[in-house]
């Protein structure tokens, strides 16, 4: 037996309601806002640099202690040598120095390195993110005479927010 093909039953589609411009575009936002990815990158930029400056911070002392050795060692050279008594274990111990200071400050280097570098990304997704708002918030004016000013909307809901 052959089964007999029935047409398929049709359902009637309740139409979607259209949304308006404003609320395309406001669905829009809140997907961006939504989205965590980008402030996600950004706290970790932030916190990138704050290791950094941390660990810079903490070498700064260090290195500067070992300068005042350094100019203490120079000087017991110099009192050495016009007394006419022997500067080889001090000139030993001003090289060691030396060699400490010079360490130290290509630790530094990298940090501050480090910092710039974050800094300038933190910089780039802070300007994107406030240029996105404004263009938002300038479709959201053309379309709602009842959007607040710039600074209003921008500076009390949404500064330091990364989209």
């Amino acid at each position: 037996m052959e089964k007999e093909l029935k047409p398929k039953a049709t359902r009637k589609k309740t139409p979607k309601p259209e949304l308006s411009a404003y609320e395309l575009i406001y669905a829009e936002f809140q997907s961006d806002l939504n989205d965590k990815e980008l402030q996600e990158r950004y706290d970790r930029f932030k916190r990138t640099r704050e290791a950094a400056k941390e660990r810079h911070n903490k070498i700064i002392p260090e290195i500067n202690d070992l300068i005042a050795q350094r100019t203490k060692v120079r000087d017991l050279i110099v009192d050495l040598a016009v007394s006419g008594i022997d500067t080889t274990d001090a000139v030993r111990k001003f090289k060691d120095l030396e060699e400490k200071i010079l360490e130290l400050a290509n630790v530094i280097e990298k940090e501050k390195t480090i910092m710039a570098e974050e800094d300038a990304l933190i910089k780039k997704y802070e300007e994107g993110s406030e240029k996105k708002f404004f263009h938002y918030w300038k479709t959201f004016k053309a379309l709602d005479k009842n959007t607040p000013s710039w600074l209003d909307w921008y500076h009390k809901q949404y500064k330091g927010m990364i989209i």
